[in-house]
């Protein structure tokens, strides 16, 4: 994404949260395929196209249909550094070919057994902000409910 587009990312959406797992495992579920299906998955949606490359230069591409439109995510993964932090540089395409940028920060930080995980999304408008701050909190609730059933049942 050009410098210029991501400086004017100044709107965040954050959320914050002790999740009950170590750092490796909360980064490893926010980078896995099988976690994000889990994040895109409703009554009224189907995944069409999810891909994870996370490394550096790789992408990250993730495709729905919401009661029978057509959402779309395309980035790249700017930073990696597990498990500690990836950053993914992002277009939004939502019905009816609007486009807009966005940045998305994950960052894990052990705390003993504990990861306190903080998740960021930068937007170019409060609009585009509060719009991800009706998702961001539930996609961490699944990433915690993922992680904290999987280290519970080892």
């Amino acid at each position: 994404m050009a410098e210029e587009a991501q400086q004017q990312l100044a709107f965040e959406a954050r959320v914050e949260r002790l999740i009950d797992a170590p750092a490796a495992a909360v980064f490893d579920a926010f980078t896995s395929e099988a976690a994000q299906a889990e994040w895109f998955a409703g009554p009224e949606d189907t995944l069409v196209t999810l891909l994870v490359d996370a490394r550096v230069g790789g992408k990250w591409i993730c495709e729905f249909d919401h009661d029978g439109e057509r959402y779309a995510w395309e980035g790249t993964f700017t930073e990696v550094d597990r498990p500690h932090r990836f950053v993914i540089d992002t277009v939004t395409v939502w019905p009816g070919g609007e486009t807009f940028p966005s940045r998305f920060v994950v960052t894990c930080e052990a705390r003993g057994a504990q990861t306190f995980v903080a998740v960021s999304e930068f937007h170019e408008s409060k609009r585009r902000r509060d719009e991800a701050m009706g998702g961001v909190p539930g996609m961490v609730d699944i990433i915690q409910r993922i992680v904290e059933h999987e280290t519970a049942t080892r």
